[in-house]
Parts: C-alpha cells; sequence; structure tokens
C-alpha cells in the first residue's frame, strides 16, 4: 500500500456525508441532518475552514455502491483531484464504504492528490502508523457488518420463498405485489401485453427487434428500468426478451435457481448457469401463459438465433440447417468468386465445417471426422425434392386449409387490424417529430431524408399488411366453399413456386425444413421435414419416421456429383463455356 502523507499544516477541509435507504426510515446518529451538525462542530473545534460548496452528500446510497455511482463523493474525488481541500472527513468509516477493498483503494487515490483522511468519532486520520493499522482493522468490521446483515437477509428470503411470498423485489412485467399477503396478483393490462409478446414471438415468428418495434408502435405501457441514479421507461430488446424467457408468467417461479448474472436464454437453456436442483424454491403465482406457449417460445428464441444474419454479407439457400453425416458439427457457409457466371445465385457459395487449428492437431488421418467441402449448387435436388412435394396437393392443401383458417378467426382478425392502425399512427406522429426536429436544426439533411424514407417505407408496410389481413375476413359464403378457397390458393402456389426469388426459397426451405444432414461420400442428403408428407418425391428413397408425436418424415434425397453440376452449368452457360466440354 502507498505511503500515506499529507501536508503538516492542514486548514481546508471538506466532510462527506451519507445514509442510505434504509437508514433514512431510522431515527438516531446515521441520519445527513446529525452527521452534518457534529462534523460542522468539529471542524470548528480542531480551527478547521469549510467552505459550503465543499460538504458532499448522498441520501438513499448503500456503502456498497461504487464511486461513480454515488454523486456526492464522486464530486468530492474530483476536487480532490484538483487540490481544492486538503482533508477529507468523514462522521464513521463505514459512510465512506463497506467493502474494505473499495475503502483502502479509495484512499490510496487520496494520497495520491495529496489529501489526508480522518472520521471524527473513530480518533484516526491516515497521517499516523496507528491510524493506518486502525483504518485497516475497522475496514475489516465494517465488511464483515455488511456480510453479516446480507447473510441474515438472504436466511430471511429463502424462509420468506418457502411460504410462498414474493422476495425479489420488483415484480416482474405483468404483475404487482399485494402488500398484505406479499403475493403476486396479474396486472391486466401489463399481463395483456405480455400475451401479445408470446403471441408474436410463437405464432407470428418475429424477432426481438420486430416485437420491440410493434411495442413501441404500439404505445404499449412501458415498465421502468431502475439504476442506481434515476429511473427510465421505454422497451429494449433486453428488457422484452428477459420477459420472453421468464417462466414466473406459467404460474411456477422458482427462486434461487438462476445464478448471477442472469444469462437470458442460455440460463434457461444451459443448466451450467443454473444452481442445484435441491437449492431451488417453487412459488406458485397467478398463471399468465401455458407451460406450452413458453417453451414454444423458448424453441422459437433457439430457433431465430440459429438463423440470425448477424453481419453477413450474403444469403445462403441452406444456413441454419446443413450439419455433417460425418461428425455432426454444423456447416459453415463460405464463397469463392465465380471466374465467369455472375448472376447464377447459387455459384460460389459452399458449405463446410470450420475446425479450428488447435481442433486440427493429430486428425490429419481421422477418416472418420471427414466432412469435406459442399458447393450449394450440388444440393439444389433438395429444393426440387421440396417442391415436388409442396404441388401435391395431398400434402399441400392441409397446410393451407390449417393456415387460412385458423386466420379468419374473425375477432382475432379484427385485433389485429387495429394493432396495425395504431401503429401506423404511431409511425406518422414519427415522421412529424422527425420534421420537427429537421427544422430546429437538429437533424442533418441527410439524416432527415434517410429517417423520413425509414417511416414513409414503414407505414407502407403496415399498410400492405392490413389489406393482407383484411383478406382472411371470410364472408358466410365463403364459408361455405371453404374447399373451393383452398384449391384456388393451392393453384396459385404452384403457379408462384416456379417464380420464386432466391431469399423466398430460403425461407421456404426454413419454413418446411427441419434439419439436412449430408453424406458427401455416399452422395446423399437425409432431410427431415417439419410435416406428414402424402407423395413420391423422385430420387429419393422415402421413410417415415414419427418424432416427438409430431409426425416428420425423412427422406434420402440424391444429391449432385461434381461431374453432374459442372453439366448443368455448362448445359444453362453454354456461351460462357464454349471451349469446354465433359462427357
Amino acid at each position: 500500500m502507498s505511503e500515506f502523507s499529507t501536508q503538516n499544516k492542514i486548514q481546508r477541509v471538506a466532510i462527506y456525508l451519507r445514509v442510505s435507504t434504509e437508514e433514512q426510515a431510522k431515527e438516531g446518529h446515521y441520519g445527513l441532518q446529525v452527521q452534518e451538525e457534529r462534523l460542522r462542530q468539529f471542524c470548528a473545534s480542531q480551527g478547521y475552514s469549510l467552505k459550503e460548496e465543499h460538504v458532499y452528500r448522498d441520501e438513499g446510497y448503500s456503502g456498497t455502491l461504487d464511486e461513480d455511482d454515488r454523486p456526492g463523493l464522486k464530486k468530492a474525488f474530483e476536487n480532490a483531484e484538483s487540490k481544492q481541500f486538503d482533508l477529507l472527513i468523514v462522521y464513521r468509516l463505514d459512510r465512506m464504504f463497506r467493502n474494505q477493498r473499495k475503502l483502502l483503494n479509495a484512499l490510496a487515490r487520496l494520497v495520491d492528490y495529496g489529501v489526508a483522511f480522518q472520521s471524527s468519532t473513530e480518533s484516526f486520520d491516515t497521517d499516523t502508523p496507528s491510524g493506518r493499522l486502525m483504518l485497516q482493522i475497522l475496514g475489516s468490521f465494517a465488511e464483515h457488518e455488511r456480510e453479516t446483515i446480507k447473510g441474515r437477509m438472504m436466511s430471511g428470503k429463502l424462509r420468506a420463498a418457502k411460504e410462498g411470498k414474493w422476495v425479489t423485489g420488483v415484480p416482474p412485467y405483468g404483475y404487482r405485489v399485494n402488500k398484505e399477503t406479499r403475493t403476486l396478483i396479474i396486472h391486466d393490462e401489463e399481463a395483456d401485453v405480455v400475451r401479445k409478446f408470446y403471441d408474436w414471438l410463437v405464432n407470428e415468428k418475429c424477432s426481438l427487434r420486430e416485437i420491440t418495434r410493434r411495442a413501441i408502435e404500439n404505445n404499449f405501457p412501458t415498465p421502468v428500468h431502475k439504476t442506481t441514479r434515476h429511473c427510465r421507461r421505454g422497451w429494449y430488446k433486453r428488457t422484452i426478451n428477459r420477459i420472453l424467457v421468464n417462466e414466473v408468467y406459467t404460474g411456477d417461479f422458482y427462486f434461487n435457481k438462476y445464478k448471477r448474472p442472469f444469462k437470458y436464454l442460455d440460463a434457461v437453456l444451459d443448466e451450467q448457469h443454473q444452481r442445484p436442483t435441491s437449492e431451488h424454491i417453487c412459488i406458485k403465482v397467478p398463471e399468465i401463459i401455458s407451460k406450452q406457449t413458453f417453451e414454444g417460445a423458448i424453441y422459437q428464441l433457439q430457433e431465430n438465433r440459429k438463423y440470425q444474419k448477424r453481419n453477413a454479407k450474403r444469403t445462403y439457400l441452406f444456413s441454419g440447417l446443413l450439419y455433417s453425416g460425418y461428425s455432426g458439427r454444423k456447416l459453415q457457409s463460405g464463397y469463392q468468386k465465380p471466374r465467369k457466371d455472375l448472376k447464377t445465385q447459387t455459384l460460389g457459395k459452399y458449405y463446410h465445417v470450420y475446425t479450428s487449428p488447435l481442433d486440427r492437431i493429430g486428425r490429419e488421418n481421422d477418416q472418420n471426422d471427414y466432412c469435406g467441402q459442399y458447393a450449394e449448387s450440388r444440393l439444389i435436388p433438395i429444393w426440387d425434392a421440396l417442391v415436388s412435394i409442396l404441388v401435391d396437393p395431398n400434402n399441400a392443401i392441409p397446410r393451407l386449409e390449417e393456415y387460412t383458417f385458423r386466420n379468419s378467426n374473425e375477432e382475432r382478425t379484427k385485433t389485429k387490424i387495429e394493432e396495425l392502425k395504431r401503429q401506423i399512427v404511431t409511425v406518422k406522429e414519427q415522421r412529424t417529430r422527425v420534421a420537427l426536429a429537421y427544422a430546429d436544426m437538429a437533424l442533418e439533411r441527410e439524416e432527415y431524408q434517410e429517417l423520413m424514407q425509414e417511416k414513409i417505407a414503414r407505414e407502407k408496410d403496415l399498410t400492405i399488411e392490413i389489406q393482407k389481413i383484411s383478406q382472411t375476413l371470410l364472408h358466410k359464403n365463403e364459408r361455405v366453399n371453404r374447399n373451393l378457397i383452398i384449391n384456388e390458393l393451392h393453384t396459385k402456389l404452384k403457379t408462384k413456386l416456379g417464380e420464386v426469388d432466391y431469399e423466398k426459397q430460403q425461407k421456404i426451405l426454413r419454413l418446411f425444413i427441419e434439419r439436412i444432414t449430408l453424406y458427401q461420400k455416399s452422395g446423399y442428403a437425409e432431410v427431415v421435414f417439419k410435416f406428414p408428407i402424402h407423395t413420391s418425391v423422385p430420387n429419393t428413397a422415402p421413410e417415415s419416421v414419427s418424432q416427438d408425436n409430431k409426425m416428420r418424415l425423412v427422406l434420402h434425397v440424391k444429391i449432385l456429383s461434381e461431374i453432374q453440376r459442372r453439366k448443368q452449368i455448362f448445359k444453362h452457360s453454354l456461351g460462357l463455356y464454349r471451349q469446354k466440354i465433359l462427357t
């Protein structure tokens, strides 16, 4: 520890006062007014000079908080660094810090600034060896007292949790705490918002970003985000993510289950982030969503994570779906610029298993770990197989019927339309605020144009969405002609499948296919579909498999060999390859 040294004659002093939230409710020597009166008397008795601007106060702040989280203490250190006083005085040592390490680090900083430290009631200062020794002893006692209080509080929380009481402070969004019974009760307006979030995630497959945008545009009541300095309101991706992974909404809350800091989805999925089951305490609360809905939300969050684009520069048809049949590892996408044909989307794209240099050690001759590299154009038969399945009415009509008439619930559809109209109103208000900000010269012209284009495009998308949803409101005669409607939709589907662009092909593949396992040396891909299939597919060896009562079907689809792939390229691009002919 640094040598504590100060000026021989101390005249200019500062005093620091602190009281925690719990201590505010108590009377006695902890009150700020009491501390200030006694410190002023102490300064007068010692002949010190105290200016009003050197009285630093932190009311309602814990002694465990860092300096930056206490405005009064932060200001005191800033002024100490600029040599505005020679001595900092506190009423008691624990007014500064209750943690010994933090206390000693703070005092070392004061020494570096040439400022002494003194406690008026504990009779020591940092200018003497005995004072420095006593400082460390008292710091240890202050920290011990804090740990003892913390232990008693945790024991009390565990006891109250076992009695079914809410003990974790601020209740989750959608609930309030009954002050008499200390149990959770449902807040109806917020609970409806929670159900809406789960519906958007599970049924509409929305991303966290989209849910956040909808929450803002619908002006849903916001939760309060508490920090050590202030409270703020608003919808953020992190906030919504925490709601969607919180099992409390299923009616069962497990106190003392997760380790800190909470890791959101990872904490729910990985037991490594959880405490032993024996330490969990189940608290029953009113249910807002079903356990099935919660499980669907966790599954969809995993799917969203699997398919998120991050910083990808290109779209890959089979990204997120491919696994090696030899190592079981997921395949990554790659790109090598073709020499001639730059228009065909599949050319130049390939899939491979990435192995770090460290993992490659000792694997040069391991044939069982062979993964190889797959050109995307060799996998097109998988798309062709899916098209063959979807054009067959026995497969497509049940899917279309389920989707069309599930969304034909009149009340649900009208509610959705009202939501979209509210979103349009909010977007228009945002456009007005952008225009006002530009008029006040708070925005540059380029930034203004970019924001306005974004809002105009968003309003257009919402309007189109209303038009699409309005078409699902079936009239009485349409309900009677249910089969006719579905057949017409299927006819349109068959026509559109031959015209879909590359990006839509990717979405369709993800919608209907669960997983693709590639066996390059054997020349086939094992494709797991998300629904039962009732048709024969060219170039496959069909085998029905029932898994998890979802009746998924596995097909073994033949993929193209390298020679077949090149023949197809030459066939469609003869002008580019006149001098190369494969036999």
